[in-house]
């Protein structure tokens, strides 16, 4: 087993209490290590902004939705295409609290510099754009699980 990258690390210290609460520990503590590998994979460009963006608290309340409502109506473990489609959902959350934060021109949210005051308000938007082409392009790559997005 390899060492957790500390990407990986600072995710594991993440509020998913929520998702705890409903049996989901597990599919949670994946869809981090995912998430993290995905910052760790990206351009060397943007890896402050996305791990500023993507380490901290968070409380996954959407992913925890996708898992919820797919346990619901269908009697099988979380796989590969609801991680997918979990992931992108966070993926995209995370873009629109760059841009809300932005409009709103709030300084802190989860107890933190927001991005655009932490590197400036360009980064933040550049931010935003890679995390949303990123989003697509993994849709792209796995056409199954934005198919289960919009029939769930």
């Amino acid at each position: 087993m390899s060492p957790k990258s500390d990407t990986e690390a600072e995710f594991a210290a993440a509020d998913a209490e929520i998702g705890t609460a409903l049996g989901f520990a597990a599919e949670l503590k994946q869809l981090q290590s995912s998430i993290a590998r995905w910052v760790d994979e990206r351009n060397q460009e943007m890896d402050d902004c996305l791990k500023w963006q993507f380490t901290g608290k968070s409380k996954y309340f959407r992913p925890v939705t996708v898992f919820a409502c797919f346990s619901a109506m269908n009697n099988k473990p979380i796989g590969a295409e609801e991680q997918t489609s979990a992931l992108v959902i966070e993926l995209i959350h995370n873009m629109t609290l760059i841009i809300d934060d932005i409009l709103d021109k709030s300084e802190y949210r989860r107890g933190k510099l927001t991005l655009h005051c932490k590197f400036g308000l360009l980064p933040a938007l550049m931010t935003a754009g890679y995390i949303v082409s990123e989003a697509y392009r993994i849709v792209r790559s796995r056409p199954g699980s934005i198919a289960l997005c919009l029939s769930s």
